[in-house]
């Protein structure tokens, strides 16, 4: 099955008008990429506070998200932030995140108190979230089409070469080399 002219056309409009699209994010994914092959991954300034239970006015531990949010606007005050992020997690006591900080409330050595850290990230920080896939779920959505988008580029680029009849022996050797440079690094890569 081959492409009319006027197909063809349409098709390589929706390809360079989707790339152009899709080019900021491209460059934040491989500028981050390489940057964090080099363990350069940005910068999180962190500040702790403790705080004994009774000045919070706590008994206990709060065990829940519930119980701790009912503390956290005094807490925030105390430490000079506005709102709580978003996010929340428990892995690590309660924390709430957002792409450029976090704030976490964590159990101390001592029984009758808590910690509290606020962390903010810098711009390079926040781009490397984003690539990690911690970027809210907008930057998930957009990530996720990034990889389709990509995904139907390598599908329609393999299409082309096997459909032209003068490229068929070179992608057959391109796609030989590819496949073997890929078993080679892996191979070297884990002895």
């Amino acid at each position: 099955m081959s492409l009319t002219k006027p197909k063809r056309m349409t098709v390589m409009k929706l390809h360079g008008y989707l790339s152009v699209f899709f080019l900021m994010l491209m460059f934040i994914y491989a500028l981050t990429g390489t940057l964090y092959l080099f363990e350069i991954e940005g910068n999180k300034t962190s500040r702790s506070v403790s705080f004994q239970f009774d000045s919070l006015g706590l008994d206990s531990w709060p065990e829940s998200e519930k119980e701790a949010l009912k503390i956290m606007p005094s807490i925030l005050e105390k430490v000079g932030e506005d709102k709580l992020p978003s996010k929340y997690s428990d892995r690590k006591g309660h924390e709430w995140s957002a792409l450029d900080r976090s704030i976490l409330l964590a159990k101390t050595a001592e029984k009758d108190s808590v910690l509290v850290t606020v962390s903010h990230s810098d711009f390079m920080r926040q781009m490397l979230m984003i690539h990690k896939g911690h970027g809210g779920p907008l930057f998930t959505v957009f990530g996720i089409a990034l990889g389709i988008y990509i995904l139907l580029m390598m599908i329609s680029g393999v299409w082309m070469m096997i459909k032209t009849k003068p490229m068929i022996r070179g992608s057959k050797i391109s796609a030989l080399l590819g496949f073997g440079s890929a078993i080679v690094i892996y191979l070297i890569t884990i002895y």
